[in-house]
């Protein structure tokens, strides 16, 4: 191999692996604004179910 040719293959790898970190890192991030995300929902859904015990709705 030439040095070059092996020079062109560490730079590729390293370029895979920090492309790896970034997406792992996106996910979790993501990850974590999901989670955020379904604790709000429960906190209205039980908000919601609390307003239905003293609300009547017609027909319901």
């Amino acid at each position: 191999m030439t040095d070059k040719f092996k020079l062109s293959l560490i730079v590729c790898i390293a370029f895979l692996v920090a492309s790896v970190l970034f997406l792992a890192r996106s996910i979790d991030l993501l990850q974590d604004q999901i989670d955020g995300i379904r604790q709000r929902n429960e906190i209205i859904t039980q908000q919601l179910q609390e307003m239905n015990k003293y609300v009547r709705y017609p027909g319901g």
